[in-house]
């Protein structure tokens, strides 16, 4: 499949690195580079996520690193985009010291075969960074890939993203009485916002499965007539979920 596109800088693309058994257990909170990109013709979704766990790593790479693939998400992404690349660092210091750094390298470097640009086109003009926070006591995946889903949400007049957090806690809390305690996240956009829209009113609200098993029993607790939210004063709008696949790639403490 062929899309025009521009190659993110090397430090942005080519940071969507390695391994094969990783965790995805981010941590409370950090700050997470969101790319769309499209896969060049020839390519699949297996050869980016191979490419990616193949290449060199170093101090200046991101925390943690992950390739989404869309299964069921808005077709306006899909008409565009083949996947997501999802790049994870402690901080704002941390992510512009480490890409700092990272160009300032000028020593020989050691490449796969084939570059992950050679596999796939991302544009960085549509990325997004974003704030990212865990919600206490849920679990996380130790495995290459799992599902996830993502719910695009809009506060309520008057509503704050504190709010929305201690929401999605009750949330979390009411799914843990069901033996499911998948990783849930919110996130909120700091940098790259769209015009016309309000960095202060939209989040996200991510569930990362610990195996793609644990993703079709929650999935299923809500079909059985479960509602998570009973009791609890929702102060938002939201999408219905979007289900990707995650693909892990690299992670500094692997």
């Amino acid at each position: 499949m062929t899309r025009t596109g521009i190659i993110v800088s090397g430090m942005a693309c080519l940071a969507i690195g390695v391994s094969t058994s990783l965790a995805q257990d981010v941590p409370q909170s950090a700050v997470v580079e969101v790319i769309p990109c499209a896969l060049n013709e020839g390519y699949t979704v297996q050869d980016a996520v191979r490419v990616a766990r193949a290449l060199r790593r170093n101090e200046n790479s991101p925390s943690a690193a992950f390739i989404r693939e869309p299964l069921n998400v808005d077709p306006t992404f899909s008409e565009r985009y083949d996947l997501l690349g999802a790049l994870y660092y402690p901080s704002f210091s941390d992510l512009i010291s480490r890409r700092g750094a990272e160009q300032a390298d000028t020593s020989p470097r050691m490449a796969p075969r084939t570059r992950l640009q050679d596999v796939m086109t991302c544009n960085s003009a549509a990325s997004t960074i974003r704030l990212s926070r865990a919600i206490q006591g849920t679990d996380g995946f130790t495995g290459g890939e799992t599902l996830m889903t993502v719910r695009y949400c809009e506060l309520d007049e008057g509503r704050t993203v504190s709010d929305a957090f201690a929401f999605v806690q009750g949330v979390a809390d009411a799914y843990r009485s069901e033996d499911s305690n998948l990783l849930m996240q919110v996130t909120t956009p700091r940098l790259g916002s769209r015009i016309g829209r309000s960095s202060g009113t939209r989040l996200t609200v991510n569930t990362v499965a610990s195996t793609s098993t644990a993703m079709a029993e929650r999935l299923d607790l809500t079909s059985g007539g479960f509602n998570p939210t009973a009791g609890l004063t929702n102060p938002m709008s939201c999408s219905t979920p979007a289900l990707w696949r995650t693909y892990a790639t690299y992670r500094s403490s692997n």
